[in-house]
């Protein structure tokens, strides 16, 4: 069976178990017997847990990979089964937090870390995740708290100078927010997250670093997107257009199915009154991602500027039709119509 066979399957589970929240404590037998037969993993920790139901280790090895294939509440019950043979694993409260965060039980989750805490309480990683469960709760200074223990244990850890960064940029302390995303970067030159934020918010107080910040995360990872992009963003909002058309050309064959790029290209073309390539750009995009409103508008611009008035009408009903609130595009269907009836 191909993977794409199975996630459908497991997609079906996936319903099962989210609306039988709260019901029994253990996987129900059918439900291991149904997925045993298309995961080989799943069938030899069923097995396991049969042949050893009072070990705990086949429980959590069984829920992680529940937890892997999003069946969230047999991963919970899998896990918790563990907990409950052997409270002295703390990997055994770690899974269950990450799948409580998972089900966005965010309390839930701080809770078991608590519990894990008392164990093992200079253990960084279960500080770490505490300090970001309070990041998504709002509480910032528990998360701030937990943050700064995690330095006093290694302060050669980059990881919370990361989370503190985020921080201030949320309660809108840039200037904070930089200079503690600096000592991360200090700490480790390679934290391509730190420089992302840097880079984001240099750009957004009109600072020149921003290019040297998001030249640093193309040098720690040139594969990943978001680096690249948002260079590209940087310099076609300083109007360096051959600069950003440069990099979208490169996103575009390393990315094909991301729209950005491909929108970026054809708006800057249009806007250069180059509307041959614009239109091209623009129907390229609504072939890969023909829900996007946006490229049916500018597609549609296109027309107008070519004096084909049908295909501009076509093109902003579409835009409407798939965003009725796209006001720019009623106001060019009627100057379209106006063109035919004229």
């Amino acid at each position: 069976m191909n993977w794409k066979s199975f996630l459908a399957i497991v997609s079906l589970f996936i319903g099962i178990s989210l609306s039988s929240c709260g019901g029994k404590k253990v996987v129900e037998q059918s439900t291991i017997d149904s997925l045993s037969k298309i995961s080989p993993d799943l069938a030899r920790l069923s097995n396991e847990i049969n042949a050893h139901p009072e070990k705990s280790e086949g429980y959590y090895e069984r829920g992680m990979l529940f937890y892997q294939f999003k069946m969230l509440d047999y991963a919970a019950k899998d896990v918790h089964r563990a907990i409950e043979l052997d409270s002295t694993q703390i990997s055994y409260y770690l899974g269950f937090a990450d799948i409580n965060v998972e089900a966005r039980y965010l309390k839930v989750a701080a809770q078991y870390l608590l519990k894990a805490e008392k164990l093992a309480p200079m253990d960084k990683d279960l500080k770490l995740k505490l300090a970001k469960i309070h990041l998504y709760l709002k509480e910032y200074d528990k998360a701030i708290a937990y943050t700064n223990a995690v330095s006093t244990i290694d302060p050669n850890d980059d990881r919370p100078f990361l989370l503190q960064g985020i921080i201030w940029k949320e309660r809108g302390d840039t200037a904070h927010a930089i200079k503690t995303f600096l000592n991360c970067t200090e700490r480790n030159p390679d934290n391509y997250d730190a420089y992302m934020q840097l880079g984001l918010l240099a750009q957004s107080v009109k600072d020149k670093k921003a290019e040297a910040y998001f030249l640093n995360t193309m040098r720690i990872d040139s594969t990943r997107f978001e680096g690249p992009y948002a260079l590209a963003m940087y310099y076609q909002e300083g109007k360096q257009v051959k600069k950003a058309m440069s990099i979208y050309r490169s996103l575009i064959i390393k990315h094909p199915q991301d729209p950005n790029p491909i929108y970026n290209m054809g708006y800057l073309y249009f806007y250069m009154d180059s509307v041959k390539p614009a239109y091209n750009h623009f129907t390229i995009l609504i072939q890969t991602d023909p829900m996007n409103a946006k490229a049916y508008y500018m597609r549609g611009l296109c027309n107008l500027k070519r004096g084909v008035w049908n295909e501009a009408v076509a093109d902003f009903s579409q835009a409407l039709k798939l965003n009725p609130e796209f006001e720019d595009a009623r106001e060019k269907l009627v100057e379209a119509q106006k063109h035919i009836t004229a």
